[in-house]
Parts: C-alpha cells; structure tokens; sequence
C-alpha cells in the first residue's frame, strides 16, 4: 500500500459526503474538501503530516512575502514532491513508511494498541467488547493513520527493548512531542482544506527566532534516522520539520499480523529547550519559581478561558500563542476560525481528547481588544471568588466545619453556565459593547444560579444563612 494513492485519509466534502481520499488526490481536490473527518489526534497528526509535506515540497516559504505568493503553486509543487518520494510513503515493503527497518522483530504489542480509542495494553476501554489478548485483524489504511498519530503522541513509560542497528533501546520511554505537557494545539480554519493547510505553513524568518530549531527535513528523506544512526537522529530531532512527523517510537508493522514490534524511539527535546510553534506558551508561577509551559487540555475548564492567551501574537522566542495566527493580519477577512483541542494524560494513561471550534471577529487579534477580552475573563473569575465566599459563609452560619466544605459542585455549575453563554463575551468585542452590560448580566445570572443550586433555603434555619451569605454575590460592574 502506497500512501500517495491508495485513499485512506477521511475527509468531508463540500456537499456534505464523506470519503477517504490518496494524500495525491487530497491535494488535487483540496478546494472541494471542506475539512478533515477525524477525531482530535487524527486531525492533529494529519496537519502535522500535510504542513510537513507542503514545506519540504516548497522548501520553505522564506518569508511572509513567499509564503502569500506560495499558495497558487502549493499544489504543483507538492504533486512534484510527492511523485518523487512515492517509494518513501509505502506502508509495508523495502523502506516502510515511519518504521526502523532495521529492528530486530519482538510482535510485542497487538495492532489494536495503535488506537487509542481501542482496549490494549494500558488503554482500558469499557465498551470495547471484541478486545482479546491476540488482537484484531485490521486494514493497511486503517493501520497508516493510527500509526502516524500514534507517532504523534504515544504517552511515555516502559516499553519492550530490542536492537535497533548497532543498539539496544531503552527500557523506558517519553511522551511523544505532540502530547508534551498535553498542549492544546492550535490551527487555522479556511474555507477549504487546501487553504487550512497553507494558513497553517510556517516561514523560515519564523523558524528563526525559535532556540536550537532548524528547519531540517521530514524524517523520511533521511535513511540513516531509520538506521539507529546517533547523529543522524539528533539533527532530525531538533529540526521544525523532523518533529512535525516523528518517530518517538521504533516500529515495525508485518502486514499478515495482528501483533507488531514496538520500542522506544527517538528522544525529542521539550521546553524550554525547544517548543511546538502550533502550541501556546505561557510564563506562570511564582516570581523566583516562573517557568514556561504549555497551555494544556483541561477536561474542566473550557478552552475559551485561556483566549487571551491562545490568540496572543507575541514575537518572543518561547511565550505566545500558535506562530501560525501571525498570517492573519494578511488576510482580508471580518472573523477567522480557530481550531484547539488535543489529547489530555496523565503520565502514561490517557485521560481523554478534545476538540474546540472558534470563530471570531479579526479584531479580537488585536491586542487592546484581548486586553478586554482577558478583563472579561477576569470578571468571570471575580465571580467564582464571590460565589466561593457566600457557599464558605452558608456553611458557616450553618455551623458546617470549615474543613469539610467543598466547592466543586457549586463551582462547576458557575462554569457551566458560563461555557454555554461565552460567545456573548466574544460579541461584546465585536461589537465593541462595554462589559457592564451583557456580560455582566451573565455572570450575575450564573453566580444566582449556582449559589441557589447549591445551597439548601427550605428551613428557618437555611433560610437565615442563605440570607446572611447571598450578601457576598455583590460582583462591582465594571467601569465603561
């Protein structure tokens, strides 16, 4: 099976229909393919694998100059590309695609531990009910894109050793680059496929500024990586477009199998040695203890709260939202969509995925408009705090110990509320509406909601507290 051919990416098209398409066809017909039909890995990891091939087809862009001018090439230039390096995109054969040929074969690991949507090894799936010890059988184009997001983000911990080349790997492995941190990745959404792909491509002038990163060449041109070769791994592992499809894992696949041979792969530097440029990276902590990190997918708190953050166009080294957003002040256009999401674990357990869509005014990428927003988001956490008091002096009228209150239930429904209403904070920027008004009447609302909610009102005695403490709920409109 050849991965430029053979149809095994799905998408959806224009019209609704949905199908799997070759990566040739993909790129010929990107302008009919509204977007991709995958789950928030797949996605990630296919974005990866398209921008990794477009920029080593166009051998760049250099500089914004180029990177406008390259889109009415873009697809020339990667059939070309991908004509040519067909033989390194074979699933199974002489070179197999995103394997170590040169592992010797353990068949330590069952097929199905490729997905993670599926019951193997560690993933312990409740509703997963044909898994068994031996495995199931699956398809070649089922097998190419869980082994490239697998590539992408198989969580770290022990893993079986073999000899790869002239070495013994190790008995303990990283997290892949993609799930470090469990970053919440973001990209640009065009009107089609083929635009989403060339909004998200980075230049080189941007490449630049990133510490020990050089723009390098996808993992497949070079041989030696798929060899054990040392020096040839450490290049391919501080290089922009040998981490956007890497090989955290040496794997080789047998095509009559159900098992495969899995080991520990490449080591990719973290931050703030190096950083995912489709991340966002925030400076937090204490003032001797601050350090960088990636914003990460919380199963509890919805990704609109970090905004601010997400969207932001710093030009620092390590700080700032997704490098990709800084196209958008080329673009002619009233809203932008925005696409975050990713993969959420907990050393070596998966916890789940998640996927956000956004679309907002152009004009929340300006920074005195995020400065609002963020003072928005600052107003809902004003909220929290003053629901917090009044559930802490409820229970103290009501003689409750201190240590045995909890806040969660009370806090949860606020957010709740708020994560179902945030677009009406995302309209006041667009419409330049002052915060004391809607937004305002929202957090009200929710901070009423949650306090009646959570705190029993039926006898005298609730009552009287309810009364006492409902004088906490006393949020200060903020000024025009």
């Amino acid at each position: 099976m050849n991965l430029t051919d053979t149809p095994w990416i799905p998408i959806i098209r224009d019209n609704g229909s949905r199908e799997k398409v070759s990566l040739i066809a993909l790129f010929k017909e990107g302008e009919t393919i509204r977007d991709l039909a995958v789950n928030p890995p797949q996605r990630i990891a296919l974005m990866r694998f398209l921008i990794c091939i477009t920029q080593a087809a166009l051998d760049g862009p250099q500089d914004e100059k180029a990177w406008f001018h390259a889109k009415k090439d873009l697809v020339n230039n990667v059939i070309v590309y991908l004509e040519t390096w067909a033989h390194a995109f074979d699933l199974y054969g002489e070179t197999p695609f995103m394997q170590a040929k040169d592992l010797d074969p353990l068949d330590n690991a069952v097929l199905d531990k490729l997905n993670f949507d599926l019951s193997a090894g560690n993933n312990s799936v409740l509703f997963d009910h044909e898994a068994s010890p031996s495995g199931r059988i699956h398809s070649p184009e089922w097998c190419a894109l869980m082994l490239l997001t697998f590539q992408c983000f198989s969580p770290g911990g022990l893993i079986g050793t073999t000899q790869w080349g002239k070495d013994k790997t190790t008995k303990t492995s990283e997290h892949a680059p993609a799930i470090e941190g469990s970053m919440l990745h973001t990209y640009i959404r065009g009107e089609n496929l083929q635009v989403t792909i060339w909004m998200n491509l980075l230049t080189k002038e941007m490449l630049a500024e990133f510490p020990g990163m050089t723009f390098g060449r996808p993992i497949w041109e070079d041989d030696d990586v798929f060899k054990g070769n040392p020096e040839a791994a450490r290049m391919s592992t501080q290089s922009y477009l040998g981490r956007l499809v890497p090989l955290s894992r040496a794997v080789f696949l047998d095509q009559n199998q159900k098992t495969f041979t899995l080991a520990n792969g490449l080591s990719y530097p973290k931050l703030p040695v190096q950083r995912e440029p489709c991340a966002t990276v925030v400076r937090r902590g204490k003032e001797k203890n601050e350090k960088d990190m990636y914003i990460s997918v919380n199963l509890a708190r919805h990704p609109w709260r970090e905004l601010s953050s997400v969207l932001s166009l710093s030009k620092t080294a390590i700080a700032g939202g997704a490098v990709c957003l800084r196209h958008l002040k080329y673009i002619k256009s009233d809203r932008v969509d925005i696409w975050t999401g990713g993969m959420a674990a907990d050393k070596g357990k998966i916890l789940d995925v998640a996927g956000w869509n956004f679309s907002l005014p152009i004009e929340m990428l300006n920074t005195t408009e995020l400065l609002i927003y963020e003072k928005g988001v600052e107003l809902a956490r004003k909220g929290e705090y003053l629901l917090r008091e009044a559930v802490k002096t409820w229970h103290k009228e009501m003689a409750v110990d201190s240590k045995s209150i909890s806040y969660d239930k009370a806090l949860m429904n606020y957010w709740a509320l708020l994560d179902e209403q945030y677009l009406i904070l995302i309209r006041c920027i667009g419409n330049s509406e002052p915060l004391g008004q809607a937004w305002f009447s929202v957090i009200c609302r929710a901070m009423n909601i949650a306090y009646i909610n959570n705190c029993p009102h039926t006898t005298p005695r609730q009552i009287q507290a309810f009364a006492i403490a409902a004088q906490k709920l006393r949020l200060k409109k903020p000024d025009h």
